[in-house]
């Protein structure tokens, strides 16, 4: 169910040529060139997708290396601290005009320790993305890895895009849980539809993740597990941009509807470690309050950002014996009941140490004491990941019943999306390397690597949604599996101003 409180949708394509000392802080100031720019202004619309942009004439051979698919740029976190072994996997795509008919071979080269591994690519058909994948490279936790990767393709008419060079550390970290929360609502005839998939899945796999719902105040305003606590239930919607319900957050980065595939997004964030390790103990106290004691482990130092620290009261299962909304739900599972110390949460530090919190809460009235227990939760403000999560009261997994799918009534098309907050500088690209006195003859981004590419900055200035890499469409002229997509159908705002 969506609101539909803006219905206006302007789109600006600007393309100007910049001459002169200035105008790019990136750049010398003996700099010209051409810029490029999408600027876009939100009115509650259909969603935008960009894809394959194409500048200049393409050469008959040309051969890109546009990532490393598995080895993160700068710093990712190991789950504890032994060797981790990869088979890394390396993109590549054919930008020129005609098939690469000849085999040709790919390099992945890491340093120190003298790994080197060639692979020979059969042939490439025009627009053409293939994932090279390499012999397996064992990373040592704690030693950065100097990571270069060549396409040998003997033909090829535009050295500028061959090589890309980047570093990688992996530091030991902690073993995760992965956070789910879903914004539902008693009177969504979507959410009747999705819920019983998304609680079978959960009940499925609850020793792995924590589940949240949050309850929405539409489209059944009246809606009792919304009523109970307003605020909060609409901080933490309004935290995520959701203007749309059923809605599902993975870790705080993937949007993916409750009925389509939720185990790669789970088992991907299970093999990631975390540099915060996380415990809850849940104790009855005399009278009608719980105390929610906390330990979080800096295992390892994090990225910078914005560590807050969220502890949620969460009760298992509501039975009610008519249902409370239009939509025939009678059973709810992990509705959220309140956080603490409040919606903002607590600092969390990132200088390793060991960290203790307590939390004393009152049960209400309303509550089921048995069903009662907490989720905590570590996110980073500036980009809305969830670094790691627990929970107490572990004799509760397992309680939602196993239910058959039922057919859903799709919110929208979209499969899943990974939001980016925050500026730009948080994406840094894969330096690449140009051949002496070559030049590029054609100037192609398909939005296959790091985003934003390298040259590519996101103004993004109320840090919510805005334009991001999305891995369900990909634009005909090359094949690939990821596009920009800046999500207006979620985005309930107005008066911002985004550009690409």
């Amino acid at each position: 169910m969506r609101t539909a409180a803006y219905i206006a949708l302007a789109l600006f394509l600007a393309f100007s040529t910049v001459i002169g000392a200035g105008k790019d802080p990136a750049k010398s100031s003996a700099t010209t060139g051409v810029v490029l720019s999408f600027i876009t202004i939100n009115g509650n619309g259909n969603n935008l997708y960009l894809d394959n942009i194409r500048i200049g004439t393409p050469s008959a051979n040309d051969v890109a290396v546009l990532r490393l698919v598995n080895i993160k740029k700068d710093t990712s976190y190991a789950v504890g601290s032994s060797p981790v072994v990869i088979a890394p996997r390396a993109a590549v795509l054919n930008y020129g005009t005609g098939t690469i008919g000849s085999p040709f071979t790919v390099t992945l080269s890491a340093a120190p320790g003298g790994y080197s591994s060639t692979k020979t690519v059969t042939g490439l058909s025009r627009g053409q993305y293939l994932e090279v994948v390499f012999d397996n490279l064992t990373i040592t936790p704690g030693v950065p890895l100097s990571l270069s990767c060549v396409s040998n393709l003997a033909a090829d008419q535009n050295r500028a895009n061959d090589t890309i060079r980047h570093s990688s550390t992996y530091l030991a970290g902690a073993k995760r849980l992965v956070l789910f929360e879903e914004a539902t609502n008693a009177s969504c005839g979507p959410c009747a539809n999705a819920n019983p998939t998304l609680d079978a899945f959960l009940a499925l796999k609850f020793d792995s993740l924590c589940a949240i719902k949050y309850h929405a105040w539409w489209p059944g305003y009246t809606d009792p597990m919304y009523v109970a606590n307003t605020s909060q239930n609409a901080d933490r919607i309004n935290y995520y941009s959701i203007n749309g319900v059923p809605d599902l957050k993975i870790d705080g980065m993937l949007d993916v509807y409750p009925t389509l595939d939720k185990q790669n997004p789970l088992s991907t964030r299970l093999a990631t470690g975390s540099p915060f390790g996380i415990s809850v103990t849940d104790s009855r106290v005399p009278g009608d309050s719980i105390v929610s004691d906390v330990t979080v482990q800096v295992v390892a130092p994090p990225t910078a950002g914005n560590y807050r620290l969220r502890v949620t009261a969460v009760e298992r299962h509501i039975a009610y014996s008519s249902a409370p909304g239009t939509n025939g739900e009678k059973d709810f599972y992990d509705v959220f009941r309140q956080t603490f110390p409040g919606s903002a949460g607590a600092a969390v530090s990132t200088s390793p140490g060991t960290y203790h919190f307590q939390y004393r809460y009152k049960r209400a009235a309303a509550w089921v004491d048995s069903l009662i227990y907490s989720v905590a939760f570590i996110q980073d403000d500036n980009t809305s990941e969830v670094m790691n999560c627990a929970k107490g009261r572990a004799h509760l997994f397992g309680a939602a019943p196993q239910i058959a799918q039922s057919t859903p009534i799709p919110r929208n098309t979209d499969l899943q999306v990974l939001r980016s907050k925050g500026s730009s500088g948080a994406f840094a690209s894969e330096a690449r390397s140009e051949a002496a006195g070559s030049a590029p003859v054609c100037n192609v981004e398909p939005f296959e690597g790091t985003f934003p590419p390298t040259g590519w900055g996101v103004a993004n200035p109320d840090k919510s949604i805005t334009f991001a890499q999305y891995g369900g469409a990909n634009g005909p002229s090359y094949s690939g599996s990821t596009s920009v997509k800046m999500a207006f159908y979620d985005y309930g705002g107005s008066g911002q101003v985004d550009a690409l």
